[in-house]
């Protein structure tokens, strides 16, 4: 049976244009785990995904643009109501670039760790095949949650699936890629503070610094000045930094270790 979301109309397009994009991109080759799981769990054919996957990030901008969400609580409905993601972070994650973020958690192994805006849950599957202890945090029921939790079962990984950031548990390692630059302004000082709390001194918080709001991800914020300020007063330091090439030299991962401090 087709899943549900596959009768919806953003999921069968003859557009030759997105077509020829996609093949530019390679993607209509078998064997791309991402594109695999995306086929089977959907329920389509792979020129279907292939069709609109190269038309994911336009679909969630149109989807953002006709929500106009401007609360914290509007855009978590947002994200819960946007199955278009599921296309979109899926040529993310298997983008080069992405991949290259991705490899900076290779040498995480047998910690505990927190994909937090975990997306589809590629993080927290290499984190837990590395054979760390993980727990996945997004908006709940969300068709990108739903679609992590699938791929997360169908491998046999016990990640933990949580709403909310655990209070009686301390990580090694927290990651957030593309996470802060989308989150609203009024709750983004709480929730980082909140993740550097449930890090043991020493831990690590691995987040992509992408705060350069643009037309084809309008859902991007400038915290910027905001980003400054917070790592200037908790006990974070940063000790890497990742910038791919041909991204715009604003955006970059940040590596940074948790200090100890006279509380603990």
């Amino acid at each position: 049976m087709r899943h549900p979301l596959a009768t919806a109309g953003y999921v069968v397009t003859r557009d030759r244009s997105h077509l020829e994009r996609a093949r530019l991109m390679d993607l209509s080759a078998e064997g791309v785990p991402e594109i695999d799981d995306l086929v089977e769990y959907l329920q389509i054919s792979l020129p279907e995904a292939v069709a609109n996957l190269s038309r994911g990030e336009e679909m969630v901008a149109s989807s953002f643009t006709e929500a106009n969400p401007g609360t914290a609580e509007e855009m978590r409905e947002w994200h819960r109501n946007c199955p278009e993601f599921l296309f979109d972070l899926v040529i993310w994650n298997i983008d080069p670039k992405y991949r290259t973020l991705l490899d900076m958690l290779r040498d995480e192994s047998e910690g505990v760790c927190l994909s937090f805006g975990g997306g589809i849950g590629t993080e927290a599957l290499r984190l837990a095949e590395q054979g760390n202890n993980v727990w996945y945090c997004d908006v709940p029921d969300s068709p990108v949650w739903h679609f992590a939790q699938w791929r997360a079962e169908r491998r046999g990984l016990p990640i933990r699936f949580t709403a909310e950031i655990p209070d009686d548990e301390t990580f090694d390692c927290v990651v957030a890629i593309n996470v802060f630059s989308s989150m609203n302004e009024s709750e983004l000082p709480a929730i980082v503070e909140r993740l550097v709390a449930a890090m043991r001194p020493g831990g690590r918080l691995y987040c992509s610094l992408d705060f350069v709001p643009r037309a084809d991800h309008p859902y991007l914020q400038d915290h910027d000045r905001l980003w400054l300020a917070l790592v200037e007063r908790l006990p974070l330091e940063e000790i890497a930094e990742l910038r791919v090439p041909s991204s715009d030299p604003r955006q970059y991962v940040a590596v940074y270790v948790k200090q100890a401090t006279a509380a603990g």
